[in-house]
């Protein structure tokens, strides 16, 4: 005879609601485990939040330049007639 045939019958009830609470026990264990897990990097997460958002620069207002009309005329040699009163910066060449 077999283990099984010879075990009276109200032992094998009891052997799988003993493995399916085992089943059970693993199961809300591994949610926890997971459940833990995730809090933690939540916490983490707005703990480095908080202390960016404490160690971050002043902001700053931000003035755009804008084009401001010349005032000043440059003249450049090559751009310009010779005054006729003022002489010429040239040396005199030979004619």
């Amino acid at each position: 005879m077999s283990d099984l045939e010879a075990q009276p019958p109200s032992v094998r009830p009891v052997r799988k609601l003993v493995f399916v609470l085992v089943l059970l026990v693993l199961a809300v264990g591994l949610a926890l485990l997971v459940f833990h897990g995730i809090q933690t990097r939540v916490r983490a997460e707005a703990t480095l939040v908080r202390e960016t958002e404490s160690s971050a620069a002043l902001s700053v207002g931000v003035i755009r330049p804008k084009r401001a009309r010349p005032k000043t005329s440059w003249s450049f040699p090559a751009t310009s007639r010779r005054s006729p009163t003022r002489p010429s910066m040239r040396a005199p060449t030979a004619t």
